[in-house]
């Protein structure tokens, strides 16, 4: 099993626990199609909306290096924002053993046109998401907008901090 996969039941388990905890009804599928590229690796349904993630895990942190062994492909890119550009929330997902309790989560529109990046770019183009207690309270990615780059999204939350 892979790194990957074990970061995808991760959120699915973080999701479940967030959807039981505030009481709401939750569907989230591991997506797990070999025959369709491009397809994201998890599709969310939190409280009657849907989001979906293409999910990406590094094992560590060399200054000025690439960090992902496998990027974002271009059809990973082109498909997440054909989801967003539906008005559905698409957003890829870096996870690490190197910074533990913490996701780094790009909008389609910020994720490299190579599908990669070093620690730099994830530091200052990802949005960063921290466990809160036991979970990631990634019922929150709900309330962005939809279509918006991350610095867009950043100005948003500034004037309109997250519910809890």
């Amino acid at each position: 099993m892979s790194d990957e996969s074990a970061l995808v039941r991760n959120i699915v388990r973080h999701v479940k626990a967030t959807a039981r905890d505030r009481g709401i009804g939750c569907f989230a599928w591991n997506v797990s199609d070999s025959f369709s590229l491009g397809i994201p690796d998890l599709m969310i349904i939190m409280d009657g909306q849907v989001m979906f993630l293409e999910a990406k895990y590094f094992s560590k942190i060399e200054d000025n290096k690439p960090l992902l062994k496998h990027t974002f492909s271009a059809i990973q890119v082109a498909t997440l924002k054909k989801i967003s550009m539906s008005g559905v929330h698409a957003f890829g997902v870096v996870g690490s053993r190197s910074i533990p309790g913490r996701l780094h989560l790009f909008t389609p529109w910020d994720i490299p046109a190579d599908g990669n990046f070093d620690y730099e770019y994830l530091k200052n183009y990802s949005i960063q998401m921290n466990k809160e207690g036991a979970t990631w309270p990634i019922h929150r990615l709900y309330q962005l907008p939809v279509k918006r780059t991350r610095m867009e999204m950043n100005k948003e939350i500034a004037m309109h901090p997250p519910l809890r």
